[in-house]
């Protein structure tokens, strides 16, 4: 189901040139497609954004696989206390293990950019998902 507000490409997804506008504040500012990030990452789409940050597929050098990486909103970046509460959330995780759960891997933050990653599952998406379901 397409969002009225988003312009679409001819394969009816959102353009990233779409998604970019919408982004605002939730993070991930600055980035482009191809661009490297933190010397191992290359992005290469936009996979969605909430309020929780914009998600990308990127190659990951060392993994040499495809991976998510979760942009923290910007304000986020500057607040010590958010970003050590997102490590320590990282960190967790490492110990979940289900086959209904993302993995993450790291939670990486540089002077510009904090950002989680995680596993890249090939799908849609869970909007997709609830749209789908009958009734």
């Amino acid at each position: 189901m397409s969002d009225p507000h988003t312009a679409e490409s001819s394969t009816g997804d959102p353009t990233e040139d779409s998604i970019r506008d919408q982004i605002g504040m939730v993070g991930g500012r600055g980035l482009a497609t191809g661009q490297r990030i933190a010397g191992r990452f290359t992005l290469k789409r936009i996979l969605g954004h909430g309020g929780m940050g914009v998600v990308w597929l990127a190659n990951d050098d060392n993994l040499r696989a495809d991976v998510a990486l979760k942009f923290v909103p910007d304000l986020m970046l500057h607040d010590r206390a958010a970003m050590e509460g997102l490590g320590a959330e990282a960190r967790l995780s490492l110990s979940l293990n289900h086959s209904n759960i993302v993995r993450i891997y790291d939670f990486i933050k540089e002077v510009n950019h904090g950002f989680i990653l995680m596993e890249y599952v090939d799908g849609g998406t869970l909007k997709d998902l609830c749209y789908d379901q009958p009734g």
